[in-house]
C-alpha cells in the first residue's frame, strides 16, 4: 500500500521475491524501451543481478483517466 498525496494506491501482484535497493543515478529512461502505452506509468526501468526491474510511478498511475478526473 502506498499513498500519493492523501490518495492511497494498493498494487496486487502475485509474489514478491525480495527488496530491491538501488540509488536514484541506476534508473533509466523507459522512453524507447517499452511499449509506449506502459511509459507514462514508469519512472524508468534498472537491471538488477541480470534482471530487469521496472520502477513505477505512483502519482502517475493514480493520475490515469482510468481511475476517474485527477485520480478521484
Amino acid at each position: 500500500m502506498l499513498k500519493v498525496g492523501q490518495t492511497p494506491l494498493a498494487v496486487a501482484v502475485r509474489a514478491i521475491q525480495g527488496v530491491v535497493r538501488f540509488n536514484q543515478e541506476e534508473i533509466r529512461s523507459p522512453i524507447g524501451s517499452f511499449n509506449p502505452a506502459f511509459t507514462p506509468y514508469l519512472s524508468g526501468w534498472i537491471l538488477q543481478e541480470q534482471e530487469l526491474v521496472l520502477v513505477l510511478d505512483p502519482e502517475a498511475i493514480i493520475n490515469a483517466k482510468m481511475f476517474g478526473q485527477n485520480g478521484h
